[in-house]
């Protein structure tokens, strides 16, 4: 009797993921090689055009918002009336999320007041308005499933 269930265990397994494999090859996805997205982000709500608006798009929740060199791309851009747009390429399928820092005094870094807060302007996507605290990576997180992906992100001052 268990020598029979095994089989038929073994049958059913085998048509499962032959069913998969075949709907692989013939479901043309974004996760076929050559298929990655573009991901355009525009953020708004700029208060002056000093420096740049950089950019940062994140995988790792872990890396998030706490280590600018953990983002798997990073785009640093001018200001043109109050926003800023950047385009990421090559993006494959997968939840992201993307922090974003007018970087005034062109550092290349977030400037922090004594109390640990940022002295500039800052967004994330989706964006989380946390009190006391930088937005987490699931507050910000979006799925990119498609060739093209629109974000926008209104920045945000710590001290409005």
């Amino acid at each position: 009797m268990k020598l029979v269930l095994l089989a038929v265990l073994a049958f059913c397994l085998s048509c499962v993921s032959h069913t998969r494999a075949v709907e692989a090859e013939t479901s043309p996805s974004l996760t076929t090689p050559g298929r990655a997205a573009t991901v355009t982000v525009k953020a708004t709500g700029l208060s002056n055009a000093n420096g740049k608006v950089v950019f940062l798009l994140y995988t790792r929740p872990e890396d998030f918002i706490t280590n600018l060199e953990g983002a798997d791309q990073r785009k640093a851009v001018s200001i043109d009336n109050g926003s800023a747009s950047a385009v990421f390429e090559n993006v494959s399928p997968g939840v992201y999320a993307i922090a974003v820092f007018h970087d005034e005094n062109d550092n290349g870094t977030v400037d922090y007041n004594f109390l640990g807060i940022p002295k500039e302007t800052t967004g994330a996507s989706r964006d989380p308005r946390p009190k006391l605290r930088a937005p987490r990576f699931d507050e910000a997180a979006f799925t990119v499933s498609d060739p093209t992906q629109a974000v926008a992100i209104r920045m945000n001052s710590t001290y409005d």
